[in-house]
C-alpha cells in the first residue's frame, strides 16, 4: 500500500501576506525514493519560483503605476521630471525619452 509525506512551504513577505506550498511524496512501505524526492523538489523549486516571478511583477507594475501617477498629479499640469532631470531629448513633449542610441554624442567644437 502506498502511503505519502507532504512537503509543505510557507513564504511570508515582509507586507505580511502568505504563499503556502503544498506537495505529496509518494512513498511505498513508508520509504521515500530518491526519483520521487527530485521529482518533488523540482516541483517545490518551480512553484517557488512562479511565485516569487508573480510578486516581482506586482512589484514593477505598483512602481509603474506610481510613477504614472505622480507624472499626472503635477501642479502646472505638466508631466513631472523623473529622476534623470529635465527634458534631455530633442522632441516637442516635456518628458525625458529612455535613450537606447549607444552612439557616442556629437563633440561641440569651441568658438
Amino acid at each position: 500500500m502506498a502511503a505519502s509525506s507532504t512537503v509543505n512551504i510557507t513564504i511570508s513577505f515582509l507586507a505580511g501576506n502568505r504563499e503556502n506550498i503544498s506537495h505529496s511524496i509518494a512513498s511505498e512501505n513508508g520509504e521515500i525514493s530518491y526519483p520521487g524526492l527530485l521529482r518533488s523538489i523540482g516541483f517545490v523549486q518551480e512553484k517557488c519560483n512562479q511565485v516569487l516571478t508573480k510578486v516581482i511583477e506586482d512589484e514593477k507594475s505598483k512602481r509603474a503605476n506610481l510613477k504614472l501617477g505622480l507624472k499626472d498629479s503635477s501642479p502646472s499640469g505638466n508631466p513631472s521630471d523623473d529622476e534623470q532631470g529635465d527634458d534631455d531629448d530633442e522632441d516637442e513633449d516635456d518628458d525625458d525619452d529612455d535613450i537606447t542610441n549607444t552612439e557616442p554624442p556629437e563633440k561641440k567644437h569651441k568658438t
